[in-house]
């Protein structure tokens, strides 16, 4: 939409160097013309290597920060031509979530999750008891996400079989986590995530579980979409937005906060 020419890299983390498309090695003298970057920690396992490969960068950089907020060293904060910008991890989604619920009258909600292994879990537990929801929390710190059953899927059954043994693994935590408690079947329901809001709606189908509460989730997937669950969207295109932004505009963020909080909101079906 701006007119940039847009260089898509990635990043070995065996070998620490930059990859372009065709599997090239670059690095960052390779690009002299560059107005900024655009660096996102999505599934990048050691995302501090990638940012030192862009510390001596004269350029403004922008960083979507997709790891614990806490995770980010200080000395970066403070680099002058960087900020760093979140969507996800926090407590404000959870916050956000609870607001919503709170101006449709609900002042007790249960919240299940099985991946509490991830600050984003606990993050979005903890948000949701700070706008003064009552929330029964239904938890289990074993696994912090879905790749965590699905590795296990792996070890256990041919590959084509993966996502079913993984699905069936999860609703049996679902499972032990409720131990039949009649009170989450009455209670409004906060899922961590709507892969896990989808398998309680189909457990309840089959009978497995018994609920009768409205369900709430974040994600805002495809699948909150085909269930008509009302989900958190995380408003990724304004993220998007306010990089480039920054790219154009660095000096409207000096002495600004260093990590700009992208606030996203309930998406109802």
């Amino acid at each position: 939409a701006e007119n940039y020419k847009l260089i898509l890299l990635g990043v070995n983390e065996t070998s620490d160097w930059l990859i372009d498309r065709s599997g090239k090695n670059r690095k960052l003298s390779d690009f002299p013309n560059a107005v900024g970057a655009i660096l996102s920690t999505l599934l990048v396992m050691e995302p501090l290597k990638l940012l030192h490969m862009f510390a001596m960068a004269k350029f403004p950089v922008a960083v979507w920060w997709e790891q614990p907020v806490q995770a980010l060293p200080p000395r970066m904060l403070h680099k002058p031509n960087w900020t760093f910008f979140n969507s996800t991890f926090g407590e404000f989604p959870g916050t956000e979530m609870g607001k919503f619920l709170a101006a449709k009258g609900f002042n007790q909600v249960a919240y299940i999750s099985p991946y509490h292994n991830s600050s984003w879990s606990i993050d979005r537990l903890a948000g949701l008891r700070q706008v003064g929801l009552n929330v029964v929390d239904y938890t289990d710190k074993e696994f912090a996400s879905p790749w965590d059953y699905k590795q296990i899927a792996r070890s256990k059954v041919p590959k084509l079989s993966v996502e079913a043994f993984a699905r069936d693994l999860l609703k049996r935590k679902i499972i032990s986590l409720i131990d039949n408690d009649k009170n989450f079947q009455d209670l409004p329901i906060v899922c961590v995530n709507d892969e896990v809001a989808s398998v309680i709606i189909e457990m309840n189908d089959e009978g497995t579980i018994r609920t009768s509460g409205q369900i709430f989730a974040f994600d805002n997937s495809a699948e909150s979409y085909l269930q008509r669950i009302p989900s958190y969207e995380f408003n990724t295109q304004a993220l998007v937005d306010h990089m480039f932004y920054y790219l154009e505009n660095s000096d409207a963020y000096t002495g600004a906060q260093k990590i700009q909080e992208i606030l996203g909101q309930v998406v109802e079906k």
